[in-house]
């Protein structure tokens, strides 16, 4: 059996008929390549296959056969061009070899360029030609990078297809997808040190807390394993407010260390983990996050602030210094200061023109805290009145006693909001607030006898409350 490519302009006269295979099996199926054929890639007469349509003929030896159907259109190919790699994040050594490959089709030639990619302008550089007209069909091409070329991390491989070597034939190009490094082969084995995104965001830690993960940092290899055999964490904040840290590899715990610091002396932090065997490997083309965690001391000062990290460092033939720092976070005591509203409670009833407590009480307050603001809104947070005057001083807990203004607004989603400070009047700073539950006020006669006997209830609920603090200031 034999198959043939029939002109459909020449079903009848046979001619232009080209055979595509011979002695095929009677039943089964063939797989025929159509030749791209051009001027500088010329196939021979049998086989130049003009663009048209044309029938699939079957036939057997006596020259019995059958067409196609329906008849087939041959179309000129489209060029096509694709960089493969290097495609983005390689990483070469000068003097090393190395393969760049593509997919091409619709011309015979490529030329391959090295360029420097600019990031913010979006252009491409050529730095040096590689090939000047290599087979496209070749697919690949291998390449000793130079040493005259500097090391950077934005190069960018370019290829363009041509009917002619040596010319830029704008037949189809393409670029590596994104930039690839070349580093010099005497180039030191220092890793790439960077600030993971995992780290913890600045925040509060407590006084006394054991292990508080205090920053995450990366540690990356370019072209070659390194083995990281020292680092120093040094840190913004004083040594006596961390008794311990530590150094983990993801979960596992490489070492950990005492942290020394007299008491007061503002102390820097540093510390050295080392071990001249290797305390971390990093295998070439990798990258590995260190977690630096401390224990706060028990003697820290509240309020200062702390950030660890990495300041240097020693490979297994090399010396680094760097600065990757964490958020620094806010040492702060086990007890916060607190205060609460202890009256009017909810369900209170105020009358217009009468007189009711109002009590406070503050809870870890240090010796210069105060109450500055005592202040009644109404609803959503429509403020009233400064029932105390605005920042003036007040016990950290007390109770005061205020009269209903006869023209008072009534309702009942009353609030009291009270505010405790520290450090003197003028310079203070909020450390604390709280509000009272939702109560009411009601005109002038509203609530008749049960007035007094609410501002009584008022009255022992406030005593019951100042009891209770002394009772557990006396324990």
């Amino acid at each position: 059996m034999s198959i043939l490519l029939v002109p459909v302009n020449s079903v009848y006269s046979g001619i232009d008929v080209r055979t595509l295979a011979a002695d095929v099996a009677n039943t089964g199926s063939y797989s025929w390549t159509i030749p791209n054929c051009t001027a500088d890639n010329p196939c021979s007469s049998n086989f130049e296959i003009p663009t048209g349509s044309y029938y699939i003929r079957v036939v057997d030896p006596s020259n019995v056969g059958d067409d196609s159907t329906a008849p087939v259109s041959i179309v000129a190919a489209t060029p096509s061009l694709t960089v493969l790699s290097p495609n983005g994040g390689e990483t070469w050594q000068t003097g090393s070899m190395q393969t760049i490959r593509w997919n091409a089709s619709g011309f015979p030639y490529v030329l391959v360029d090295l360029d420097r990619y600019d990031a913010p302008s979006g252009l491409s550089y050529f730095v040096k030609r590689i090939a000047n007209g290599n087979a496209a069909s070749d697919q690949q091409l291998s390449w000793q990078v130079s040493s005259d070329i500097p090391a950077g991390s934005s190069y960018k491989i370019f290829i363009s297809g041509t009917n002619t070597p040596g010319v830029y034939g704008n037949t189809k190009e393409d670029y590596s997808d994104a930039p690839f490094s070349i580093v010099s082969a005497t180039q030191p084995s220092i890793p790439v040190i960077s600030l993971d995104p995992s780290t913890p965001s600045s925040q509060n830690v407590t006084v006394g807390s054991a292990n508080v993960d205090m920053t995450h940092i990366k540690f990356s290899a370019v072209d070659r394993p390194i083995t990281i055999t020292e680092l120093w964490v040094g840190g913004n904040g004083f040594a006596n407010d961390v008794s311990y840290i530590g150094l983990y590899d993801g979960g596992t715990l490489l070492q950990r260390q005492v942290v020394y610091g007299s008491s007061g002396s503002g102390q820097a932090i540093m510390v050295r983990f080392y071990d001249n065997n290797g305390l971390l490997a990093i295998p070439a083309y990798s990258s590995k996050t260190i977690y630096i965690k401390a224990d706060i001391s028990q003697n820290a000062q509240a309020g200062h602030s702390l950030a660890l990290g990495i300041t240097s460092g020693r490979t297994a033939d090399s010396q680094f210094t760097t600065s990757v720092m964490g958020n620094a976070m806010t040492i702060v005591s086990s007890a916060q200061p607190s205060v609460s509203v202890l009256s009017p409670t909810s369900g209170t009833t105020w009358e217009a023109g009468k007189t009711y407590n109002i009590s406070w009480m503050a809870a870890n307050a240090p010796g210069d805290a105060w109450v500055g603001v005592v202040r009644l809104y109404k609803g959503g947070g429509q403020f009233l009145i400064d029932i105390v005057p605005s920042f003036s001083w007040n016990p950290p807990t007390a109770t005061i006693q205020y009269t209903v203004s006869n023209n008072s607004v009534t309702g009942n989603d009353f609030r009291i909001h009270v505010v405790l400070n520290k450090g003197p009047v003028g310079s203070e700073s909020n450390i604390a607030e709280a509000w009272s539950a939702p109560f009411s006020i009601v005109a002038a006669g509203g609530v008749g006898q049960s007035a007094s006997l609410t501002q009584l209830a008022n009255t022992l609920e406030s005593m019951k409350a100042l009891l209770e603090e002394l009772s557990r200031l006396v324990r």
